[in-house]
């Protein structure tokens, strides 16, 4: 706002004058200037601000319309009244009101051998104080019978955070070649209170209707089944309802996390997760799950990574663990060996990465889980020429190492055999046409260790590994797992 030259110019244009008129300048009267240039460019600091204020009482009067139109200075005798001290005074003040407006909207269309045609929906609106939110997000198909809906509202005003949310969704699974289906319609009510900015306590409540629905078996019982393949879509298809219940589930769980994130997850610090749940309405059944992570980050680029974890289950449909393979994987092999009650999947929990066995291999109603890895840059940069001219840069490699798995709790001791001095695991490669080697009804743990690569394709990060299986007496033939990552796990 002030059109002069700054007083420093001034000054060095004075001294020049001085020197070219052959006499030297005064400091007395440089003095002067310098106060006087000094009190000018106050006076000006102050007109313009009380210009500023005036246009904007102008403009809340709605009478600005010709307050400028000679291009003269706003300022009158009443608004010089308006200092810097009275500043405050121009504005008034109103209270705040709540008014949602879009924070991030996302879409995406694709299409899969399984649903068809089908599209994404990411919808977030919230405040300008971020106070509220409402989360939008849906999984449309041709039928609305197929889609995964979700609904949210978060409170997140005080220190303790409210959440209320509302799905639907439907999943497919095989039972003996059968394809079922199985709808979810629920409502949850939760809070998360903070203790500290890594620790926090989560308290939950939700109620879920599931219906079961037989689908045609003359059209689904195939060889092809088995592998996951059906051959057609399956968008809007019914079938027979055979069964329909509900619960009402509580949840409470304990976290801690200080993790540091980098472009492919965590890359220092904790993350600890102590949880139990149970229904108390309709199908009963409780859970204990605890899972620690630690990560040490070393010389600026590499991590070290460990995990351990475990969970068990009680009641008459008490949890199913499913472990074995990555999650997210891209075209996978289903197994065949976790063959479990259908009454007891209802709240089915998929535990990974356990690589060394096909996906959802092992099961039962409890399960231990240890992770290590060996995490360092593979490639920094690499660009390719004739014929791909393909460019490539902050690829992660990873040395690793997993055992785990699922058995009923009853069944503990059957996870391996002493032999030789030593002992074995009982891993599913001891299986040939349902039957064990060492006699054991179903196989209960793996081992795998081997190494992979990760690339960070900006919105995901795309996994390749390959595992050598292990019951610890010899390796055997090697999986390899494609996937895709949107969450950085483990």
């Amino acid at each position: 706002g002030i059109e002069d030259r700054p007083f420093v110019e001034l000054q060095k244009e004075r001294r020049q004058e001085a020197a070219d008129g052959g006499a030297e300048p005064d400091s007395s009267v440089a003095a002067a200037d310098a106060d006087t240039d000094t009190a000018a460019a106050d006076r000006k600091v102050e007109t313009w601000m009380s210009d500023q204020m005036a246009l904007a009482a102008a403009e809340a009067r709605g009478d600005d319309d010709g307050a400028a139109a000679d291009g003269d200075s706003l300022e009158t005798d009443g608004d010089r009244e308006l200092t810097l001290r009275d500043w405050n005074k121009a504005f008034t003040v109103n209270k705040y009101r709540v008014k949602l407006k879009p924070e991030s909207l996302g879409a995406n269309a694709g299409f899969d051998t399984f649903y068809g045609v089908s599209s994404l929906l990411h919808l977030s609106l919230t405040d300008v104080m971020g106070d509220h939110r409402i989360l939008v997000r849906t999984g449309l198909s041709f039928s609305l019978k197929d889609s995964d809906l979700f609904l949210g509202y978060q409170n997140l005003k005080n220190q303790t955070n409210y959440y209320l949310s509302a799905i639907h969704t439907r999943l497919f699974f095989f039972d003996s070649g059968q394809l079922n289906a199985d709808r979810y319609i629920g409502a949850e009510a939760s809070l998360v209170r903070p203790f500290s900015r890594f620790s926090r306590l989560e308290l939950g409540t939700r109620g879920i209707r599931i219906s079961r629905e037989r689908l045609e078996r003359e059209r689904y019982d195939n060889r092809w089944v088995r592998r996951g393949f059906t051959g057609s879509s399956l968008r809007g298809l019914s079938g027979t309802e055979v069964d329909s219940r509900g619960a009402v589930v509580t949840y409470l769980a304990l976290v801690d996390d200080n993790s540091l994130m980098g472009g492919f997850g965590a890359v220092d610090g904790r993350r600890m997760r102590f949880g139990v749940e149970g229904s108390w309405a309709g199908m009963r059944f409780s859970a204990l799950n605890a899972d620690l992570r630690q990560y040490l980050f070393t010389l600026g680029e590499y991590t070290f990574a460990l995990r351990l974890s475990g969970g068990t289950s009680f009641g008459p449909n008490k949890r199913i663990y499913f472990v074995g393979g990555v999650n997210n994987p891209v075209n996978p092999n289903f197994s065949t060996f976790a063959n479990v009650d259908q009454d007891r999947i209802f709240f089915s929990s998929f535990v990974w990465p356990l690589r060394g066995v096909e996906l959802f291999e092992l099961a039962g109603d409890s399960y231990v889980l240890a992770n290590a890895a060996f995490r360092f840059p593979l490639i920094r940069e690499l660009a390719m020429g004739w014929p791909l001219p393909l460019f490539f840069q902050n690829v992660q490699g990873e040395l690793f190492m997993d055992i785990g798995g699922a058995f009923e709790r009853a069944r503990w001791r059957d996870g391996w055999i002493a032999r030789d001095g030593g002992f074995e695991l009982n891993v599913p490669q001891h299986f040939r046409d349902g039957r064990s080697k060492h006699g054991f009804e179903k196989p209960q743990m793996a081992a795998g260790y081997g190494f992979g690569v990760r690339v960070n394709l900006g919105y995901f990060l795309f996994r390749y590994d390959l595992a050598w299986p292990t019951d610890f007496a010899q390796t055997y033939h090697p999986h390899q797992y494609f996937s895709i990552d949107v969450t950085g796990h483990f």
